[in-house]
């Protein structure tokens, strides 16, 4: 598994074996492993040691302070540069600030406006991370550990059983402020598990992998989150949409095991639906307390237009919608909290910072080396997986402030980034006098730019 002429190698590509990974360019990722292990522990304390109570503050400004020391020790200066992306995140934040003059809640205002600006900060620090070392399965590990803990937790203390018990009435939340805080990291581990199924080949860790999707599964029926539990069936859609599309063409047989899990999903939903408090949730329409819920959400989003309309450009400042409004209430989604407190200008920067994750995706799909197109194409594809993902939350909570979904979507862009690197980088090798010609490139070098593998790359190794 040598690299000829200090090029980069071709692992992961055994005989039945149709994913492809790509080893790093040399020397990018063997001095940045305390770096990636610090990347992952950091996201598992920010998404799981913050809900509990008492130690927030040290955790959040602790993880971030950890994580940016080693960023400086271990990066340079210009892998830490927002890209363009990052920036309309950037604009987000500051473009809030206008609306300082006229909050009702000053103090509330800027606790908030300090929250998103550390978590620009952190955005930063992942995106750099893992573009410089195209290593996104610490981010992924860091969240799949953080939902097994919140999960593990409720299912050591009993409330995750007795939330599953036949006639039961309570919502499971765990250490979470809220049943849906942890519904909404269980979603987020599910995506994360799908991730490292692809990236991980081994039985026994698919095996634990199923074992901790089922376990999150059932966590997310124990907490009773309507949008959380939909939000399972959108995922799968996504992924078998944007991640196994590709492969059922010429891999028919592909079908036949999405088809077993749809219907394992479809036989669980039914048993969730007859037995448990979400399918009661999810069944009645015409109760006295279902018709208060849907009045109170009607009343929500009206109360956001009116808002909206009084400040359309700027919006009435970030979280002063419970001020605004007189209700004492948050807006609870994207759609009415993010144009009611930032305006028109904070809800597009935001939503172009989002599309602009996927379109930097598309970018470097497209700009692949052929001969390793196929698992690089897996990982990237991940990122429109997320971004729907991300844009379905923001109809059910509140995603622009979170730093779950901030995180994910940090570190796709800096993955996308790194396979741009690396594809400029084979350029200039293959166009250097005596330079190896090891793959075909045809959409960077043109069609006639053929060029060979070394000996001994097509051996499996992890």
């Amino acid at each position: 598994m040598s690299a000829v002429m200090g090029q980069p190698r071709v692992v992961g590509t055994r005989a039945g074996s149709h994913y492809w990974r790509q080893a790093p360019l040399p020397g990018r990722t063997r001095s940045y492993s305390l770096l990636l292990w610090t990347t992952g522990l950091a996201v598992f304390a920010l998404q799981f040691l913050t809900q509990i109570e008492g130690i927030q503050r040290v955790v959040t400004f602790g993880s971030i302070g950890v994580l940016l020391a080693s960023a400086l020790a271990k990066l340079r200066a210009r892998d830490l540069r927002p890209p363009a992306e990052l920036l309309f995140y950037l604009g987000l934040v500051l473009s809030s600030l206008v609306a300082l003059p006229w909050v009702v809640d000053e103090p509330l205002f800027l606790r908030y406006w300090r929250r998103i600006a550390q978590l620009f900060v952190l955005m930063v620090l992942v995106v750099g991370i893992v573009r410089r070392t195209g290593r996104i399965e610490a981010v992924m590990t860091g969240f799949l550990v953080a939902s097994a803990a919140g999960a593990g937790y409720g299912l050591l203390t009993g409330e995750l059983m007795e939330s599953l018990s036949p006639g039961a009435m309570t919502r499971a939340s765990g250490v979470f402020d809220n049943p849906n805080g942890l519904a909404h990291v269980c979603l987020l581990g599910l995506f994360a598990t799908l991730f490292l199924w692809e990236c991980w080949r081994r039985a026994v860790v698919h095996v634990a992998l199923t074992v901790n999707a089922a376990l999150l599964v059932a966590a997310i029926v124990a907490s009773g989150s309507r949008g959380a539990f939909v939000g399972i069936v959108g995922l799968m859609v996504l992924w078998a949409w944007f991640c196994k599309l590709r492969e059922i063409r010429r891999h028919p047989s592909v079908l036949v095991g999405l088809l077993l899990v749809g219907a394992f999903f479809y036989q669980v939903s039914t048993l969730v639906l007859a037995e448990t408090f979400l399918g009661q949730r999810l069944r009645r329409s015409e109760s006295f307390e279902e018709l208060q819920e849907k009045e109170a959400r009607v009343q929500l989003f009206e109360s956001g237009w009116h808002v909206f309309k009084g400040s359309p450009l700027i919006g009435v400042g970030l979280n002063q919608f419970r001020a605004a409004t007189g209700r004492g209430l948050i807006g609870h989604a994207d759609l009415v909290e993010l144009p009611a407190t930032t305006g028109i200008v904070g809800t597009a920067l935001y939503y172009a910072f989002i599309f602009g994750v996927g379109r930097a995706a598309k970018f470097s799909m497209r700009h692949l080396p052929c001969g390793m197109a196929e698992g690089d194409r897996n990982r990237l594809a991940f990122a429109k997986v997320a971004v729907w993902l991300v844009v379905g939350l923001g109809f059910v909570t509140m995603t622009f402030w979170d730093i779950g979904p901030m995180i994910l979507l940090s570190s796709f862009l800096g993955l996308a980034y790194w396979h741009r690197g690396t594809a400029r980088w084979r350029r200039r090798s293959h166009l250097a006098p005596g330079g190896p010609q090891w793959v075909r490139t045809p959409h960077l070098l043109g069609p006639s730019s053929s060029t060979r593998v070394p000996p001994g790359n097509d051996e499996g190794a992890s």
